[in-house]
């Protein structure tokens, strides 16, 4: 592989564009310095999430292609999506047209809903990790762990928040409501006051624009629920009008 311009940086890994010398193609690598990357990592969860994209094989997630590793470094060989990713896209266009987010996010929630299926549970679900191929369809990239505290924080349920043990399944589909929210009002649903006071079991409304329908305002309000037992399941969702419509 011919290394091109890093196009995503973490505490002990990149991601840098690269083309396959024999092929062509583009694709994305991964690269995951063993020197400085903590043991667990490198011995728990890079093992998990290699196993998991490893079973993985949906049109709507990025599939690794190939797995390197050296004394100093792991290159895993992904598929490049060259769109850039979702918060990308909002923070440039702004909000979705409901028709736009409903095509994406059916392809979103049809890739998690394998992973489920397969009982692997994604954990980071945010906009940074939903790429856009160069038709504008969705690619799910980032960790995939077999059902098995990670997340990033705006985007986390409050069970998960709060510590307690959790369903992994049911975090992602609150992580998935946030997702959707910033497709179609083109910021996040709660800032830090408003979990506090999810948090500490506080009737909390969520706040949508006047000139989303009153469908997906209904289908926003059945995942965004604090209490994981009500929050609607992907085989919910596929079921409620707004979705409907696109299927």
């Amino acid at each position: 592989y011919r290394l091109f311009e890093t196009i995503g940086l973490g505490g002990y890994s990149k991601v840098k564009v690269a083309k396959a010398i024999e092929t062509g193609q583009r694709v994305a690598v991964k690269i995951i310095d063993k020197v400085n990357a903590p043991k667990g990592y490198l011995q728990k969860f890079l093992p998990r999430e290699i196993t998991a994209l490893r079973r993985l094989c949906h049109p709507r997630i990025a599939q690794l292609q190939d797995l390197i590793e050296t004394e100093q470094r792991v290159y895993l060989v992904l598929t490049y999506a060259v769109g850039g990713d979702l918060l990308e896209y909002i923070n440039t266009r702004g909000p979705m047209n409901e028709a736009k987010a409903r095509r994406l996010f059916f392809q979103l929630l049809s890739a998690v809903h394998y992973c489920h299926t397969l009982r692997i549970v994604h954990r980071d679900l945010k906009c940074e990790n939903v790429l856009l191929d160069g038709d504008g369809n969705v690619l799910l990239t980032g960790n995939h762990r077999l059902l098995t505290h990670c997340g990033s924080y705006a985007y986390a349920a409050p069970e998960v928040l709060m510590g307690h043990t959790y369903a992994g399944d049911r975090s992602d589909m609150w992580s998935l409501g946030v997702i959707l929210y910033a497709m179609v009002c083109g910021q996040l649903p709660f800032n830090d006051r408003a979990l506090k006071l999810i948090m500490a079991g506080v009737h909390h409304r969520l706040q949508i624009a006047s000139t989303v329908s009153q469908d997906l305002r209904d289908f926003l309000e059945k995942i965004l629920v604090a209490d994981p037992r009500w929050r609607a399941t992907p085989t919910d969702l596929l079921q409620h009008p707004w979705l409907q419509a696109h299927v």
